[in-house]
């Protein structure tokens, strides 16, 4: 390689971690360290086909994510289930949105106009027809809405935000399945728990998971776990799962995921992450970012800034200049902007926020 190569990478690297220091507004946690992962790279791993099943690809690590799929299954409460990891929350809802299609064919998928874009693409890909849904002021699902659409409808598929993009708002599944049920319609319920799905289980009672009647549920691996690389998990119950399969005589397995050829780096992720720091680890973590977002709510409201609200690790905030915005990468929309509270921030880092933030208070005319 020439020096003016490796000049270009080193530039690049101090960026990142220059950026580093300034990141708040996306959902990914940068504290972590898979250095005794690092060996794995040197071999073509490669998790093709169904990761219960072996295949004729030796070189993978299903074993692993099988265990990563068992933890998640005790964390949202299914005993008969399928999955497989992912390589992030927009395949996993891909996914759901594909089984849900394969059950019911004709039927319209409903969800609120707050829900991550990532639906309303899956939902184009897919060839679904759809309905936006109302949300109310706090991002939650307008359900008077939600029912007056939804009540003359045979079948339905409803996405449920579980922590929407912006605001953090939960939409309450178990009140979605009564509206349906009320009304006689056959239905298919996915919760987008990319973010909050590693959340609410430490900190909450909220019934998101399968303890009530939901078909498919999503989490992201590179947001609140953390990890270098994108990757999450989709989970459904079994019975759904085993209608979705084709045995492949060339690999040797079913093909039962979206992609054929599978990351196998990623589930070692994910394994090593949860066997660190396991669920007391994780319960810690929670507790700690929730008590950053509380301090960043008070700095805010103390200064007098605008439209404040906050939801466990999400804080939403009156949009501020663009400078402020591009400089901690807020996500916004809208004359909204949110900071995501995650491990690896501080409070050191919120202070230097809020100061910035006066600052430009100070210099408004």
């Amino acid at each position: 390689m020439k020096q003016t190569d490796r000049k270009r990478l080193d530039a690049a690297y101090k960026k990142l971690r220059r950026l580093k220091t300034t990141f708040l507004g996306y959902p990914c946690d940068a504290e972590f360290n898979y250095e005794p992962l690092y060996r794995f790279l040197s071999f073509p791993i490669n998790n093709v086909g169904d990761p219960f099943e072996q295949s004729n690809y030796q070189l993978q690590t299903k074993s692993f994510e099988r265990e990563v799929l068992r933890f998640f299954s005790k964390l949202f409460h299914i005993k008969d289930y399928w999955g497989y990891i992912t390589n992030g929350g927009t395949e996993g809802n891909l996914y759901g949105l594909y089984a849900a299609r394969e059950q019911f064919p004709k039927a319209r998928v409903f969800f609120s106009e707050h829900t991550h874009y990532s639906i309303k693409k899956n939902v184009h890909l897919l060839g679904m027809k759809y309905t936006s849904v109302k949300a109310q002021k706090n991002g939650e699902i307008d359900y008077a809405d939600f029912e007056k659409k939804v009540s003359k409808q045979k079948q339905a598929i409803v996405v449920a935000n579980i922590g929407s993009t912006l605001t953090g708002a939960i939409d309450n599944s178990s009140k979605l399945h009564r509206i349906l049920k009320k009304h006689g319609v056959e239905r298919y319920i996915h919760a987008d728990a990319a973010l909050y799905g590693m959340v609410l289980p430490f900190i909450s009672d909220i019934l998101f998971d399968f303890r009530v009647p939901i078909k498919s549920i999503v989490v992201s691996g590179h947001k609140f776990m953390g990890s270098p690389i994108p990757c999450g998990v989709v989970l459904t119950r079994k019975s759904v799962a085993n209608t979705l399969q084709n045995y492949i005589e060339y690999v040797g397995a079913h093909d039962t995921t979206l992609s054929g050829s599978r990351d196998a780096f990623t589930p070692l992720i994910m394994w090593y992450r949860i066997k660190c720091i396991g669920i007391r680890g994780f319960r810690k973590q929670v507790a700690y970012s929730c008590d950053l977002a509380q301090y960043l709510v008070k700095k805010l409201r103390r200064m007098g800034w605008k439209d404040v609200h906050s939801s466990y690790i999400t804080v939403s905030f009156k949009r501020p200049s663009e400078r402020v915005v591009k400089k901690w990468e807020l996500a916004v929309q809208g004359d909204i902007a949110h900071a995501i509270c995650l491990p690896h921030d501080t409070k050191k880092q919120l202070d230097l926020f809020i100061k910035e933030l006066e600052e430009e208070c100070n210099e408004a005319p």
